[in-house]
C-alpha cells in the first residue's frame, strides 16, 4: 500500500500534447480489404504527406496510395487489368506527378515485362510502357535523370545468361535510349540503382555467377551504362542484397540479408571505387532480414525490414539505427500477434522516419499495407492502434511508498515487445527513465531512486510517468503532497 498520500489520474492520451513538445505527428496505419495489399515504396510529397505503391487485388494489380501527414488517406489508384502487375519503385515529381517502376504481365505468350507508368499529380495515368523480352524481366528501382528521363533497373530472363541485371534508360516519354545487361552464367539481380556524381549509374545485387553460393555484386557505369567496375563480395553464407544509397563521402552502403540457419541482417560499406570498408552482421537467435537502407543527418543510416524471434514464428517490423562505423545505436520492433515486415523507409523533414511494408492477422490470409511514421528515435508517441491487435492495455501503478525520493513503479504487459518507462516534470522536463528494454509479458515492479539520479529529493507538485509499448501508451499523473 502507498504510504504517502498521492492522488492518480489515469490517463490514456497523446504525449506529443501532454508534454507540450513540438508538433511533429507519429502514427502507425492499415490500409486494405479483403485481399491482399503491399507496400513496397514510399517517398514524402511537398505537402508533408506520402506516397506509397505496392500492388492490391486478387491478381495483384499495381497500385499507388496518397496519404496526408496523419496518415489518412487522400486517393488511390489501380492500375493493369486481368493479369499480374506490381509496383517496387515510385519517383516522386512533385507538381509534375510520379513515375512508377515494377512488372507487367498483360500481354498473352509473353512473361513478366519490366514496366513503367508515368502519372500525374493525382495518379491518373499520362502514359505507360512495357520493355523486355519474352521471359521475365522485372524493373525493382526507378531514378528520374538530370535530363528528366527515367533509368530502371531490376533483372531479365529474357536476355543474357540465366538471368542478368537489367538497365534500362528512356527519355521523358519512356522511349528507349538504351538497354544493357550485366552478369555472368549464374544468377545476377539489381534491386537498387543510384546516380553517380558523374551521370553515371552504380547497380546493387547480387550474384550466383562467381561462386557455389551467392555474393554482393556491384556494377559501376558511365552515363552510357559502359562498365567501369564491377566488385563481388561476400562470407561462406549466401549474401542477398536488396538496398543500397550514396553516402556523403562518394561511397556507397548496402543492405541485405547473410541466409544463415537463422537470418541475419548484413551491412557492407564501400568506397567510391568499391572497395570495403567495413561489413557488419546485426542478428540473434531468431532471424533478421533488412530490405532498405537509408542515410540519416547524423551521417549515420537507418535500415528497417523484419525481425522473427526462434521460438515464434510470427515477424515485427524493424527498424535499425547505426553509426557512420556501423555501430549499433538503437532498434525498435513494431507489431502484434500477426506478421509485419517493412520493406522501405524514408527520413522525413524533421528527422524521423517514415516505413511502408505490409502486415497480415495471425490465422488470416489477406495481408494490408502498413504505415509508421516515428520521430528521431523511432519512437511512435500516439498511435492509431491497429484493431486486430488491441490486447488489453497494459497496466500502470505508481507509489512513493519509500518517501519523496524514491517512486515505486508497478506495470503488467500483456504481451511481450519493447517498453519504455519515462518520469517528466510539469513543464514535460525528462527527469528520468527507470526502464528501456524488451521484456516478455507478466508483471513488474521497479524502484526509481530521484535522489540517486536528480541528487535530491522530488519536491510537492505535479510529476508524470509515462508508460509506452510499440502498440500503447499510458500516461499517470502524479500529485505528490508532503
Amino acid at each position: 500500500m502507498c504510504k504517502k498520500c498521492i492522488i492518480i489520474f489515469c490517463l490514456l492520451s497523446i504525449s506529443i500534447c501532454l508534454f507540450a513538445q513540438p508538433f511533429s505527428p507519429t502514427w502507425i496505419k492499415r490500409y486494405g480489404g479483403s485481399g491482399i495489399e503491399r507496400g513496397y515504396s514510399v517517398q514524402t510529397t511537398m505537402d508533408g504527406g506520402y506516397i506509397i505503391v505496392g500492388s492490391r487485388g486478387g491478381l495483384e494489380n499495381a497500385y499507388i496510395l496518397k496519404v496526408g501527414f496523419n496518415g489518412d488517406s487522400l486517393w488511390s489508384k489501380i492500375y493493369g487489368g486481368d493479369s499480374m502487375d506490381y509496383a517496387y519503385s515510385v519517383v516522386n515529381m512533385e507538381n509534375d506527378g510520379y513515375a512508377i517502376a515494377g512488372g507487367n504481365s498483360s500481354i498473352i505468350g509473353k512473361g513478366m515485362e519490366m514496366y513503367l507508368i508515368r502519372t500525374d499529380r493525382n495518379g491518373d495515368t499520362l502514359w505507360t510502357r512495357t520493355y523486355g523480352g519474352d521471359s521475365d524481366d522485372y524493373a525493382r528501382s526507378i531514378k528520374e535523370t538530370p535530363d528528366s528521363g527515367f533509368v530502371l533497373a531490376g533483372y531479365t530472363y529474357s536476355f543474357g545468361d540465366s538471368g542478368d541485371m537489367y538497365l534500362v534508360r528512356t527519355d521523358k516519354n519512356g522511349d528507349t535510349l538504351w538497354t544493357k545487361t550485366y552478369g555472368g552464367p549464374g544468377g545476377d539481380a539489381c534491386k537498387a540503382i543510384e546516380i553517380t556524381a558523374d551521370s553515371g549509374y552504380i547497380l546493387f545485387g547480387s550474384t550466383f555467377s562467381s561462386r557455389w553460393n551467392v555474393d554482393v555484386y556491384l556494377v559501376r557505369t558511365d552515363k552510357n551504362g559502359d562498365t567501369l567496375w564491377t566488385k563481388t563480395f561476400g562470407t561462406s553464407y549466401n549474401d542477398v542484397i536488396y538496398s543500397g544509397q550514396k553516402t556523403i563521402d562518394g561511397g556507397f552502403v548496402l543492405a541485405g540479408l547473410l541466409d544463415t540457419i537463422y537470418n541475419d541482417i548484413y551491412v557492407a560499406r564501400v568506397t567510391a571505387s568499391g572497395d570495403t570498408l567495413w561489413t557488419r552482421r546485426y542478428g540473434g537467435p531468431g532471424r533478421e532480414e533488412a530490405y532498405a537502407i537509408r542515410p540519416t543527418p547524423d551521417s549515420g543510416f537507418i535500415l528497417c525490414g523484419l525481425k522473427n524471434y526462434s521460438d515464434t514464428k510470427r515477424d515485427d517490423g524493424y527498424l535499425l539505427k547505426i553509426n557512420a562505423k556501423g555501430d549499433t545505436l538503437w532498434s525498435k520492433l513494431f507489431g502484434g500477434s500477426g506478421y509485419e515486415r517493412f520493406f522501405d523507409v524514408q527520413v522525413t523533414s524533421d528527422g524521423g522516419f517514415v516505413l511502408v511494408g505490409d502486415v497480415e492477422d495471425s490465422g488470416s490470409t489477406n495481408l494490408d499495407i502498413y504505415i509508421v511514421r516515428t520521430d528521431a528515435e523511432g519512437n511512435v508517441a500516439a498511435e492509431t492502434v491497429i484493431p486486430a491487435f488491441s490486447l488489453s492495455s497494459p497496466s500502470l501503478r505508481v507509489c512513493n511508498e519509500y518517501g519523496m525520493s524514491r517512486m515505486a513503479i508497478r506495470y503488467s504487459l500483456p504481451k511481450r515487445g519493447q517498453i519504455e518507462i519515462d518520469v517528466f516534470d510539469i513543464q514535460g522536463k525528462r527527469l528520468g527513465s527507470p526502464v528501456h528494454a524488451y521484456q516478455e509479458k507478466g508483471s513488474y515492479s521497479v524502484v526509481w531512486d530521484a535522489a540517486q539520479v536528480l541528487g535530491r529529493e522530488l519536491p510537492s507538485g505535479i510529476c508524470f510517468i509515462r508508460l509506452r509499448t510499440n502498440n500503447a501508451v499510458v500516461t499517470r499523473k502524479i500529485v505528490l503532497l508532503r
